[in-house]
């Protein structure tokens, strides 16, 4: 059973919400303290709690099934994608 306003499925976990994950265990520091900046479509920099680094969102290209029973076509598309440290953790 649910308390008042409660939900039982999860919030999907956004590209950013995952870097500052990533950036919150890197640091050692609360999530809520971690800002993102973008560089690129693929490139950010987190900073918190004194810390900063470059993480890079890297994917895995895996065959689109839907596409290939469709078209007979196995078309590629990105999957299983995370953010990578980029740089040595340095002081903000």
């Amino acid at each position: 059973m649910l308390a008042c306003g409660g939900s039982d499925k999860p919030e999907p976990e956004t590209p950013i919400t995952q870097l500052k994950r990533r950036a919150s265990s890197d640091f050692e520091c609360p999530r809520e303290q971690v800002k993102t900046k973008s560089l690129d479509a693929r490139t950010k920099v987190a900073s918190g709690c004194g810390q900063r680094a470059t993480y890079i969102y890297i994917c895995n290209k895996c065959t689109d099934v839907a596409a290939l029973v469709v078209t007979g076509v196995g078309l590629l598309e990105e999957c299983d994608c995370t953010w990578a440290l980029d740089s040595v953790r340095r002081p903000r």
